[in-house]
C-alpha cells in the first residue's frame, strides 16, 4: 500500500493519515509536502530511525 501511495496510484484515508501522524509524531501536513521541516543531520537521522522502527512494527 505504501508503494502505491508513493507512486500516486492510491491515497490513504484521512483516518490513516491521522493515525500515522500520531504514531510518527509528525504533523499531518508532513504527508502532503507542506511546510518543510529543517533539522540538523543528527535530528534527521534520529527521526528517520524512529520512523523506520515504527513502520517495522
Amino acid at each position: 500500500m505504501i508503494s502505491k501511495i508513493e507512486r500516486g496510484i492510491a491515497a490513504p484515508s484521512f483516518a490513516t493519515v491521522e493515525k500515522s501522524s500520531e504514531v510518527l509524531e509528525v504533523p499531518e501536513v508532513a504527508f502532503f509536502g507542506v511546510g518543510l521541516v529543517v533539522t540538523s543531520d543528527n535530528a534527521r537521522t534520529r527521526q528517520l530511525s524512529k520512523i523506520q522502527t515504527q513502520l517495522s512494527r
